[in-house]
């Protein structure tokens, strides 16, 4: 799945921020590919399900030296996993920017973000991997999730907010997790994106697909 999210020109910054998101549902080499293809069209990429461990986040900046990147593993070092790995998102970022790029502590393994300064903006991107609709703890899981994400929006009222990734929801389908999503939407006054719309200041993405 690939998201194009936004572009914002500033009159001072040489280059746009243009962002997109991708669910890789596991990284590898062949995956690596094109992910790098995708680098070369955008300026931030917001990554979900790579499946990688803490110490394996590395390999995500082996795909282009031209980019920076932020993440965190959808499992601990610790826990023995049983089947395939799982979860996971990342942000990766031109070096090149005009930008000064924070990376914000998220206490989650479902959403990872960074804050970009320039003189003209200030934005906090937003990444997140969601929990489908399946049981109680996955809706307690989903909940507490866009609680990590309401308290990201308060501490940086000072920035655009995008926030973007894979939610596990269709606003086409009236299911628990959407009618939270959309309280949560109404609650913050976030406008989500469908068809590639743009919402300058404060949007969201939700499995909206490129073709």
């Amino acid at each position: 799945m690939v998201l194009f999210v936004v572009m914002m020109a500033s009159k001072t910054d040489s280059l746009p921020v243009s962002i997109a998101s991708y669910n890789c549902r596991g990284f590898n080499s062949m995956k690596g590919q094109y992910v790098k293809t995708l680098l070369s069209k955008v300026s931030v990429l917001f990554l979900q399900e790579h499946w990688l461990s803490d110490v394996q986040l590395q390999s995500l900046g082996n795909i282009d030296s031209r980019f920076l990147y932020s993440g965190v593993s959808g499992f601990a070092n610790s826990e023995i996993l049983q089947g395939k790995p799982f979860g996971g998102c990342a942000i990766l970022w031109r070096s090149d920017l005009h930008v000064n790029v924070t990376v914000v502590t998220v206490q989650s393994r479902r959403v990872c973000a960074v804050r970009m300064v320039s003189g003209a903006y200030k934005l906090l991107l937003v990444n997140v991997y969601m929990p489908y609709e399946g049981n109680e703890a996955m809706t307690d899981d989903f909940a507490d999730q866009l609680s990590v994400v309401e308290s990201l929006i308060n501490d940086n009222l000072d920035c655009h907010i995008v926030v973007g990734g894979d939610f596990n929801v269709d606003f086409n389908r009236q299911w628990l997790h959407t009618s939270m999503l959309s309280s949560f939407c109404d609650n913050n006054d976030i406008n989500p994106v469908d068809n590639l719309t743009v919402i300058v200041a404060v949007l969201l993405t939700i499995h909206t697909i490129l073709t």
